[in-house]
């Protein structure tokens, strides 16, 4: 009696099914009887053929048996004829197996050959027909799921494809296109058809062919990515090709090329705006500076008559007031006309370092004594902290750190009518944990200027060196013009320092 073995683990929901092909009478009750139990739980589903002929019409008709046991000797067709023609069917999954008469080899040497799963000897051993079903089905399973995976990584490499713009071409070491995808997306090159088994030389012109052949022998060689950029001329337009270049495979690459003509002509089009903006800016600059000479030369002439007046000694008060504030004035208009130059010089990166050694002390001294005036005319207290642990002769660009103090102090004195400015100063080593970002050979002057007016809203404080930009508290003084920080800001970067 047959003892059925337990199904397999991998137990499919579908039922297994199983075309036996045989012409005696008695296969068919002996087949349903041995597996009723595994038929009854749906795991097998048998069906009965008794010749080739039979046999190969119920497979064409139904695509979903997966297992043929065959006789070889049959009528009309014997089971090595039914072989070929299962073969020629092109179904992967489905598995032949043979039955024979014992010590029939050759019949059964030529069925292995012919895609055979497995063989069988007659009369049939039911217990070895189920352990050979059982190893058939599992085979089944495996090619089903084997070919399951591989329709899903085709289908994720379809979509891959889809999703990029590109033109890919499999090369082997000679440069002959083994395999051309998305012929498509760049159809500067021509069809799949063209390409495929053709050399690079006949794909490309000579020269690019022989520029690209040789990026694919760094490739090879190195196994680092290759990338070639180059125009492609045609009768109407030149076009300009990305060619990367990776390797895929033993003596084989995969060269992805792009079409980058839209991106080299945004690339042509912002320089050539760049271009234009620099030619623009250095046209602004250039009259800049010629309206500075202009304007200044007749503003010296009146500062000059009025500083004389104001001196004279047979004007009334009254005058020598009026004259004192047209002096005032056209020494607020010539510190604009400073600003607006040096700012049209920065922006055109014009700005140079003059760097050499002078004398600190002397230039506090001269800054306090140009300022306190100022300070005086607002009712400022302004008071310079002692200068003696300073160096006496530092090496940075006078005229430029003179501007800086020049205008965070005038600044500050504008922005504090009636109170108090005091500049501080000190040395800094270059160790020091807040220094330690700033290259310098050196140790750094440090100098505050701290004043007691209304102060800078925090919302506005990220825009106070930007070139025209105000504060309220500045709009109200109605005394900047946005110049002046911004200025400070180019001048103590190019001396290498940093402000805040």
């Amino acid at each position: 009696m047959v003892q059925p073995l337990d199904p397999p683990t991998e137990s499919p929901m579908m039922p297994t099914k199983i075309l036996v092909v045989d012409d005696e009478p008695t296969m068919q009750v002996l087949i349903r009887k041995a597996f009723r139990r595994r038929i009854r739980k749906g795991e097998f589903e048998f069906s009965f053929a008794n010749n080739g002929t039979e046999a190969l019409e119920q497979v064409t008709q139904d695509s979903e048996i997966d297992v043929v046991i065959t006789d070889i000797n049959m009528p009309q067709m014997d089971g090595l004829t039914l072989l070929n023609h299962l073969i020629e069917l092109q179904r992967p999954t489905l598995t032949p197996v043979i039955l024979s008469a014992y010590g029939d080899m050759t019949n059964i040497r030529t069925a292995m050959n012919r895609g055979a799963f497995d063989f069988l000897t007659k009369p049939i051993n039911f217990e070895d027909l189920e352990i050979t079903l059982e190893k058939t089905v599992r085979h089944v399973r495996h090619l089903k799921e084997t070919i399951a995976q591989k329709q899903r990584s085709e289908a994720t490499n379809q979509a891959i494809l889809k999703a990029i713009p590109d033109l890919l071409i499999r090369l082997n070491n000679q440069g002959i296109c083994l395999n051309v995808f998305n012929s498509d997306r760049v159809v500067l090159f021509g069809s799949a058809e063209e390409i495929s088994g053709h050399p690079l030389a006949e794909v490309l012109p000579p020269d690019l062919a022989e520029k690209q052949m040789q990026r694919v022998q760094a490739a090879l060689e190195t196994g680092e990515l290759q990338v070639f950029e180059f125009p492609l001329p045609l009768e109407e337009q030149t076009h300009y090709i990305e060619a990367r270049t990776v390797v895929s495979g033993e003596a084989e690459v995969l060269t992805i090329l792009r079409d980058i003509s839209d991106r080299k002509q945004a690339e042509i089009d912002l320089k050539a705006a760049k271009e234009a903006a620099e030619a623009a800016n250095r046209t602004k600059s250039t009259f800049l500076a010629s309206m500075s000479h202009e304007l200044r030369t007749p503003l010296n002439a009146i500062l000059g008559f009025s500083q004389l007046l104001v001196a004279a000694n047979d004007l009334n008060p009254d005058h020598k007031k009026h004259i004192a504030t047209i002096n005032r004035s056209g020494e607020h208009l010539l510190t604009l006309i400073n600003d607006i130059l040096a700012i049209s010089r920065s922006e055109a990166g014009n700005l140079s370092l003059n760097a050499y050694s002078f004398d600190l002390h002397r230039l506090l001294l001269s800054l306090q004594e140009m300022l306190q005036l100022k300070a005086q005319d607002q009712g400022v207290q302004l008071k310079f902290e002692d200068t003696q642990e300073l160096p006496r002769y530092i090496k940075t660009d006078e005229s430029k750190l003179r501007q800086v103090l020049m205008n965070l102090i005038g600044y500050s004195i504008s922005q504090s009518p009636q109170g108090r400015v005091l500049v501080g100063s000190t040395v800094k080593e270059v160790n020091n944990e807040e220094m330690r970002d700033i290259p310098s050979p050196d140790s750094r002057l440090v100098f505050t200027v701290e004043d007691n007016g209304k102060g800078i809203p925090p919302e506005q404080l990220d825009t106070l060196f930007e070139p025209f930009s105000q504060t309220s508290t500045t709009r109200a003084a109605n005394e900047d013009t946005g110049f002046g920080l911004s200025i400070c800001q180019d001048y103590i970067h190019l001396m290498g320092g940093t402000i805040s």
